[in-house]
């Protein structure tokens, strides 16, 4: 029970810090953005379960990509 709660927890940690830095990627807010998808890194990594694909994960990925693409730090964001 524990660890399915540590889990629902910070999943919906991820899927908030993921939408603020949506938002501060449409602002060109990449510092803010970035230190915002940083911590959702760290919230997954602690939460996480074996076996289980965290798709929110994906997307934390997906827009650190995108940050540093708008940034045209191209070869930073292929690793993404």
């Amino acid at each position: 029970l524990y660890l399915k709660q540590v889990k629902t927890d910070s999943l919906n940690r991820i899927i908030v810090q993921n939408a603020l830095a949506e938002t501060y990627l449409q602002q060109a807010r990449f510092v803010n953005a970035r230190a915002t998808l940083d911590e959702s890194v760290r919230l997954a990594g602690r939460g996480q379960i074996r076996g289980i694909k965290n798709t929110q994960l994906g997307l934390t990925y997906k827009l650190l990509g995108d940050v540093l693409a708008r940034q045209r730090k191209w070869e930073q964001a292929l690793r993404y």
